[in-house]
């Protein structure tokens, strides 16, 4: 088994021994958040008849072309055409018909003349400036044509995409399989969330901050009770855990510690290791194992070292897993806004606000770095990468940041 690895190293172990998973086709509505397995084509064409983009009138703009304010345009109006009603499929020449925004443009008109451009007398419109040809008509097609490609393989279905399959007759898609995730968290001292504590009890957090990151990653993990720190119990929790999910993602037991088990319950439940420790701080006890169908994380049990570890190699996985191309956090160069001292023979993560000053990316670390405090996490938006190697940042230089998806 290796130990003590780099970052990129112990990323690239991890995402060589992470499966895409399986297709399956689901409802659209079901699609949320999951990715396109195999490229969409339009079923029908948007629009699927010419309509209008205003509240207005439709009629011929040719009869419009000489009007002016000495010599106005009168056109009788013949009626009234809504959305989603078709009471006029032609226009009469030298008429006009009024029609909503999305209403189903007649036949023989060329444009529409938004109401608020035009005066009305009883029956009669009246114009004073010539009207456009196609002015504020939606053409059949103009957006999209049916049987055209639209979207990819490797899309994620957000809001917007799933609106916009909508449009154009998608019901269902081929995506994949989001992974059955299990989380647990382990010590004696841990109390579910709303438990009276006891003395020297605290809440289990780990498992609130990392369900609560992979349902804004997209996908659904199921929280086990806290176990405490004792082997047999671990192992059947464990066992159990490895049965039923794709992805187990435990905290704490990972380190040197008289209760730390979790490598030993690996072995004895053939899970392959793949390395432990990596050369960062914090979050340096990591331990990740596999066995066909199956990745186990053994995340610290610090709070901070644990969503460190979770965005830089678990969301990896689970993004290859969801099919994702783009699987690493988002890296930028950004402005360091104040000198920044670290050790220099590993990588170390800054709890940082990243922000945008006059068009320039700037980074400042916060207050509270300690592998134990969830304060500046909750008040961070980005993580500032120091590699290995380097000893010092001086503000004003550039420094690597990776991005979070959340506080933004």
């Amino acid at each position: 088994m290796k130990t003590m690895i780099s970052m990129l190293e112990a990323q690239d172990i991890i995402l060589a021994h992470t499966a895409v998973g399986e297709v399956n086709v689901l409802p659209l509505q079901s699609t949320l958040g999951a990715v396109l397995a195999a490229p969409v084509r339009a079923h029908v064409d948007v629009p699927s008849f010419d309509n209008s983009a205003m509240d207005g009138f439709a009629l011929d703009h040719h009869v419009t072309q000489e009007a002016s304010n000495d010599n106005p345009v009168v056109l009788p109006i013949v009626g009234y055409q809504p959305a989603g009603v078709v009471h006029f499929g032609s226009l009469k020449p030298g008429c006009a018909l009024r029609v909503s925004t999305g209403a189903m443009v007649p036949l023989d008109a060329t444009a529409v003349v938004p109401i608020e451009d035009v005066e009305e007398l009883g029956k009669d419109l009246i114009l004073r400036k010539p009207v456009k040809d196609a002015a504020h008509i939606r053409r059949r097609g103009e957006e999209t044509r049916s049987g055209e490609l639209v979207l990819d393989a490797g899309v994620s279905v957000s809001a917007a995409v799933g609106g916009y399959l909508a449009s154009i007759g998608v019901t269902e898609l081929p995506v994949y399989r989001r992974p059955r995730i299990g989380i647990v968290a382990t010590g004696t001292e841990l109390m579910p969330l709303g438990a009276r504590l006891g003395p020297g009890q605290i809440y289990d957090s780990n498992s609130i901050a990392l369900s609560a990151a992979m349902h804004v990653d997209g996908v659904s993990a199921r929280v086990y009770p806290p176990v405490d720190d004792d082997f047999e119990l671990q192992k059947k929790a464990f066992s159990k855990m490895i049965s039923e999910n794709d992805v187990v993602v435990a905290t704490g037991g990972v380190s040197v510690g008289n209760h730390d088990y979790v490598k030993e319950i690996m072995m004895q439940l053939e899970i392959e290791p793949l390395f432990w420790k990596v050369r960062q701080k914090p979050g340096k006890p990591l331990y990740v194992g596999c066995r066909p169908g199956l990745m186990f994380f053994g995340l610290p049990g610090n709070p901070a070292s644990s969503l460190i570890n979770y965005y830089e190699y678990v969301r990896p996985a689970l993004r290859k897993m969801m099919g994702h191309i783009q699987c690493r956090l988002p890296s930028i160069n950004a402005v360091c806004k104040t000198d920044v001292w670290v050790e220099s023979e590993r990588t170390q993560f800054f709890r940082s606000r990243l922000d945008c000053l006059n068009g320039e990316w700037q980074v400042a670390p916060l207050d509270m770095q300690g592998s134990h405090c969830m304060k500046s996490f909750a008040q961070c938006n980005s993580l500032l990468v120091i590699p290995e190697a380097i000893s010092i940042i001086r503000a004003g230089s550039l420094a690597q940041v990776h991005v979070l998806p959340h506080g933004w």
